[in-house]
């Protein structure tokens, strides 16, 4: 399946193979790292009715595991709500994932970065506009402003970010022509999770500051 270039939506064409909810102990994991995002509105859903934000982790199997598309709304998962992807070819911008619903739209995003290096096991994906405003105040690359999240050129943008700048040491960065979209990965998923709530309340503070001074 195909669908519009929106924000938030599946650009790429994805085969899902029909299978039944993922065990408890292959989620578990990234349950509680989303739930805490969700918490913060990392993860939600805009009045728009789109979702945003997703998580996944690499598969001793092949592959990872991510959240399913359009579940940013949802406080409470289980195995129903996430799929295993199995391959992407950028080539021909189509993915192959197995369950019961079609896996993330950020999903060649995550395929990216795992293909960037064998260290990476997690990976989050977050919108913040505070996280988003600050990113060259804390100096985090960002990707080229032209390029559409979800989308091959993305996922070749990342493999260039993780070998041209600082990404590999800091697992973060911000994605130029995705507004309010932020990456983080690591080995683990404290590792990845930390990374992002760090970067989030900095924002945060950093954002009152400037509020501070600029009513002084």
């Amino acid at each position: 399946m195909k669908k519009d270039s929106v924000d938030g939506v599946i650009k790429f064409h994805q085969e899902l193979i029909p299978a039944g909810p993922l065990e408890i102990r292959a989620i578990a994991e990234l349950e509680v790292w989303r739930m805490l995002l969700y918490q913060e509105e990392l993860i939600g859903v805009y009045p728009t009715g789109i979702g945003y934000g997703n998580v996944s982790r690499r598969c001793r199997e092949g592959g990872f595991i991510v959240t399913g598309s359009q579940t940013g709304g949802r406080a409470l998962m289980d195995g129903r709500h996430y799929s295993r992807v199995i391959m992407y070819d950028p080539a021909d911008d189509r993915l192959i994932a197995k369950g019961p619903i079609e896996a993330s739209s950020e999903s060649p995003t995550h395929w990216a970065l795992y293909r960037a290096s064998p260290d990476i096991n997690f990976v989050f994906h977050s919108h913040s506009q505070v996280m988003w405003d600050y990113c060259r105040r804390f100096d985090i690359p960002m990707t080229r402003e032209d390029v559409k999240c979800g989308t091959p050129e993305m996922a070749e943008e990342v493999q260039r970010l993780y070998g041209d700048t600082r990404v590999r040491d800091t697992g973060i960065f911000g994605m130029g022509g995705h507004r309010d979209g932020m990456m983080t990965f690591g080995r683990t998923s404290f590792e990845t999770g930390r990374r992002m709530m760090k970067y989030f309340f900095q924002a945060r503070l950093a954002r009152r500051i400037d509020s501070l001074r600029k009513a002084s």
